[in-house]
């Protein structure tokens, strides 16, 4: 009886070895991994509870689980639902997955959409695409958000934290819409507060629970006018054009920026007080070697000068008249006049290279790899597709994983296969 109950203990364990050893190489084993990884160490020990320790240490440390794009032969569905756990979750394939590649069911492109579409649902596709939007959006940067208590005295860590989650409020609502309107983050005129915000920003919402408060046309135009965005790309005590026009030009707009040939403070305290910010920075940055960049730089940021160091919205600056009109150079060297944020935004989300950028982006960080590897029309086919969804991001997301995870399969992309 003892040694029937010890055999069915050792099956157990080699059973329970098998499954970590399949879940790690996203794949069932062949008949010679199966020897090499579990029954050899099953022999080589007396205890089976040490040989379970070692399938463990040895598939963790296994090139097959470590490195996700070891080529396998003749097994195309194992490799693209290992692509779709990646892309989506940063994981491995969880039971529906496995099961699908292992009856040979996702090696065409309707299944692939089908098991995008069920795992977009997962929290973990959530939490990955909301990292997205942090670091596409510079959140995870060390910034600074605390103002001069003088100034902004109802402005504190709490404002900070409240803010912080409006923003991610404001995002998923937008991505996790029916519409997934790409356009709304940089065109929605509302923001997520709760009362102490509210109160700050010159509106009135009961309670700590956040609502969906509408501002005045003009006045705010998504992200580009987040006060969680504003107040990181801004002074202790005032805006700053050149911390702003940075972020948008590299952000929004996906331009690259030279870094400066000589690094400049910016001296508040050293220019004359009467100046407004816009005049400050228009004379720190006046030398021709700066403008090479500034010229796109402050074109950008002074159209944000309608907001102060907690965005909040103001027609007057040290006692002067906010101007927040600019002419902006585009790359193709087209002079357009900008009247503001809403200006701004409306041309940011019409404009082919910004939106191409975001998809740029948007791939690089789903897949860990830039969209020039996977074919030299591949952003040019997933902008097309973008443009032609108007511009689902939710969309986007299943078309990025679905060319990631059939790359290199062999099998069509088109979408009747």
């Amino acid at each position: 009886g003892a040694r029937a109950k010890d055999a069915d203990k050792v099956k157990r364990l080699k059973h329970f070895s098998k499954s970590v050893l399949e879940r790690a190489f996203r794949r069932p084993l062949s008949m010679e991994e199966s020897k090499r990884y579990m029954e050899t160490r099953f022999e080589e020990v007396e205890s089976p509870e040490v040989a379970v320790k070692r399938v463990i240490m040895l598939a963790l440390k296994s090139p097959q689980f470590l490195y996700p794009n070891l080529p396998i032969k003749e097994r195309d569905a194992h490799g693209i639902t290992a692509r779709l756990a990646l892309g989506l979750w940063d994981s491995i394939p969880d039971e529906q997955l496995l099961k699908a590649a292992n009856l040979g069911k996702i090696t065409t492109r309707t299944e692939v959409v089908t098991q995008a579409r069920r795992m977009l649902q997962d929290q973990r596709t959530r939490s990955k695409v909301q990292a997205f939007f942090r670091h596409w959006l510079d959140m995870d940067s060390e910034h600074d958000l605390m103002k001069d208590s003088k100034i902004y005295p109802d402005f504190g860590k709490k404002s900070i934290a409240d803010l912080r989650h409006s923003l991610n409020l404001f995002i998923d609502e937008i991505v996790w819409s029916q519409s997934s309107d790409y356009r709304q983050l940089l065109l929605a005129r509302h923001l997520p507060l709760n009362g102490p915000l509210a109160k700050l920003y010159g509106k009135e919402v009961d309670g700590e629970e956040f609502q969906r408060i509408k501002f005045e046309p003009g006045q705010r135009a998504g992200l580009i006018t987040h006060p969680y965005l504003l107040s990181s790309f801004a002074y202790p005590n005032n805006s700053s054009p050149i911390h702003r026009g940075v972020f948008l030009s590299r952000q929004m707009l996906g331009r690259a920026l030279k870094p400066p040939p000589e690094a400049v403070s910016f001296k508040d305290h050293e220019l004359d007080a009467d100046l407004s910010m816009r005049e400050k920075v228009t004379k720190v940055t006046s030398d021709k070697a700066c403008m090479n960049c500034h010229g796109t730089i402050n074109s950008l940021g002074f159209t944000l000068e309608h907001y102060d160091a907690l965005g909040r919205w103001r027609k007057i600056e040290n006692k002067k008249p906010v101007n927040a009109t600019s002419d902006y150079e585009t790359e193709d060297g087209k002079k357009i006049r900008l009247q503001g944020a809403r200006s701004l935004a409306e041309f940011a989300v019409n404009n082919e290279r910004a939106q191409k950028a975001f998809v740029r982006q948007l791939f690089q960080y789903m897949v860990k790899q830039p969209v020039d590897a996977y074919g030299e029309k591949a952003l040019e086919n997933l902008h097309r597709h973008f443009k032609k969804n108007q511009f689902n991001i939710k969309s986007l997301i299943i078309e990025i994983i679905c060319v990631s995870s059939m790359h290199g399969t062999g099998k069509p992309l088109n979408e009747n296969t």
